[in-house]
C-alpha cells in the first residue's frame, strides 16, 4: 500500500491510498498482445463542483470509492487500437459482475507522445466511441506544435466532448508516491477466479449460434450472459437471435420510445420467456409485456392467444362486411381489435387463405 501526495484540495488528508494488486499481465486484441504493467485498487478523490478565482468547491460524496486501475504498456499501436484495448478490459471488468456499470463508471486516461518529444497524458475519457477522435486530434496538435518549432513540457490534459482537449495541470513526479506508514502489505490467498468468465470463449459461443460479434458482446456488456444461457438451454421453440433482441433489443426499443427503463429481475424474464415459448404470449405483445411487467400490471389474461378458430371467424366475418378490402387492412383491422393477443405469421395466413 503506497501514499500518494495530492495538493489541490480534492482529498482532505492531502493524500490518496494506491494498493499495488498485481503486474505483469496480458490481453490478446486483434493487432497482437497488450501488456498490462499493473492493477492497483486506489481511492477515489473529491468531485471539483466550481471554481472561480479564489475558490475551488468539492463534493465529498465520492470521497474513498474504490477504484481499479489498470495501466497497459506503450504497445497499443493506433487510435483505434485504443478503444478495442479499452472495450476488452471493460468487458472482463463486467465479467466479473463486481462492478458498477454506466457512464462515469469506467473512465480511460491515454498517454500520447512524439518520438524525442513530451508525454501528454489526456484524462477523462467516459465513451468508447470518444477515443479515437480525441487521440487523432492530439497527435495533431502536437504535430503542429513540434513543426511550428514550439516546445512544451510533459503536462496532463482533459479530454473535452468535441474532441479536443484543454490543458489541466503539469505532469506529477514519483516522488510523490512512498510506502503507506499506517497499513502493513495485504497477502492474498484462495482467490476464486471460477465466477469469472472467459470472454473470448463466450463470445464465440454466441456466435456460434448465430448471433453478429455485436450482438453477443452486448449481451456480455449487459450482464445478461447467465440468464441468456439459461434461456437457451430451456426453452427450445425460442431461438437464441430472439433471445437477444428481448435482453438487448426490446429494454433499447422501450427506453427510446417510452422513456422507461426495464429493472426486471431474472426470475421475471424467464417467467414470460416461458409464457412466449409454450405459445400462450404471442411475440407482438412483448413490449406491451414488458412494460406491464415492470410496473408490477401484469395479468396474464390481458394476454393470452385468441384461439385460431375465433381468429378464422372473426376475419371471415371482416372480408364479407369490407369484400373489396385489400390483405393490408383486413390485417390492420385483426392486430388493432385483438391487440397482440393473435400470432400475427398465423393471422397473415388465414386472410391469404380466404382472399
Amino acid at each position: 500500500v503506497m501514499r500518494k501526495t495530492v495538493v489541490d484540495g480534492s482529498n482532505v488528508s492531502g493524500f490518496q491510498r494506491t494498493a499495488l494488486v498485481a503486474i505483469d499481465g496480458t490481453i490478446e486484441t486483434s493487432k497482437g498482445p497488450v501488456k498490462i504493467l499493473s492493477i492497483c485498487l486506489e481511492e477515489e478523490a473529491a468531485q471539483k463542483v466550481s471554481e472561480d478565482e479564489t475558490t475551488i468547491t468539492y463534493r465529498l460524496d465520492r470521497l474513498g470509492i474504490p477504484l481499479i486501475e489498470i495501466a497497459t504498456d506503450a504497445s497499443i499501436k493506433d487510435p483505434e487500437h485504443a478503444r478495442e484495448v479499452a472495450e476488452k478490459l471493460g468487458l472482463v471488468l463486467r465479467s466479473t459482475r463486481r462492478v458498477k456499470r454506466g457512464i462515469g463508471t469506467i473512465r480511460q486516461d491515454v498517454n500520447t507522445s512524439i518520438m524525442n518529444n513530451p508525454r501528454i497524458e489526456i484524462k477523462g475519457f467516459q465513451e468508447l466511441k470518444q477515443i479515437s477522435k480525441v487521440i487523432e486530434n492530439e497527435i495533431k496538435r502536437q504535430l503542429e506544435l513540434i513543426n511550428n518549432g514550439e516546445k512544451f513540457e510533459p503536462h496532463v490534459r482533459k479530454a473535452n466532448a468535441d474532441g479536443t482537449t484543454s490543458y489541466l495541470r503539469p505532469m506529477p513526479g514519483s516522488a510523490r508516491l512512498y510506502p503507506e506508514t499506517d497499513i502493513l502489505p495485504i497477502n492474498v490467498s484462495n482467490i476464486n477466479v471460477a465466477e469469472i468468465i472467459d470472454i473470448n470463449k463466450k463470445i464465440k459461443e454466441y456466435i456460434a449460434l448465430g448471433l453478429a460479434e455485436n450482438v453477443a458482446k452486448a449481451i456480455i456488456k449487459a450482464n445478461k450472459e447467465e440468464v441468456f444461457d439459461v434461456a437457451i438451454s430451456k426453452f427450445s421453440n425460442l431461438k437464441p437471435t430472439f433471445l437477444a433482441e428481448f435482453f438487448i433489443s426490446y429494454p433499447k426499443e422501450i427506453k427510446r420510445d417510452h422513456n422507461l427503463e426495464l429493472s426486471l429481475t431474472k426470475d421475471q424474464e424467464l417467467m414470460l420467456l416461458n409464457l412466449i415459448d409454450s405459445g400462450k404470449i404471442t411475440k407482438d405483445s412483448i413490449v406491451e409485456a414488458l412494460i406491464n411487467l415492470n410496473k408490477g400490471k401484469f395479468n396474464i389474461g390481458d394476454y393470452e392467444q385468441v384461439s385460431l378458430k375465433v381468429l378464422e371467424e372473426e376475419i371471415k366475418e371482416l372480408i364479407k362486411k369490407m369484400p373489396k378490402a385489400p390483405f393490408g387492412a383486413i390485417m390492420g383491422k385483426v392486430m388493432a381489435k385483438f391487440k397482440g393477443r393473435v400470432d400475427s405469421k398465423k393471422g397473415s395466413e388465414i386472410i391469404k387463405q380466404l382472399l
